[in-house]
């Protein structure tokens, strides 16, 4: 990715267990780029919209956890690397398994 200037652009992800946010450097220092509502951190929540055929993420899907369960998935990062399968509507899936020195992302 390149900045206006065709600068290269260095982003980070902070997958967090409840929050995650996205981040890059400007002049050596972290700038949090606002994803949600001009808030710097969006829910770690991910749901599926059977009528609209759509998935959803951050707030929208944290407010549709209560409603319906089933299609929504929250705290997956506890369940990383793991051999346990994770249910989201009718599709099961393994959580990311993923290992800092990995090219096999």
């Amino acid at each position: 990715m390149k900045d206006p200037k065709g600068q290269s652009i260095i982003c980070g992800i902070d997958l967090g267990t409840t929050n995650s946010c996205i981040s890059y450097l400007k002049n050596g220092k972290p700038v949090i780029i606002p994803v949600e509502a001009d808030t710097p951190i969006m829910p770690s929540v991910v749901n599926y919209d059977e009528k609209k055929r759509q998935i959803l993420v951050g707030r929208e899907a944290l407010n549709r956890l209560s409603a319906y369960p089933q299609h929504t998935v929250r705290s997956i990062k506890r369940l990383m690397g793991k051999e346990t399968m994770v249910k989201l509507a009718i599709r099961s899936f393994h959580p990311l398994r993923y290992h800092p020195l990995s090219s096999n992302v």
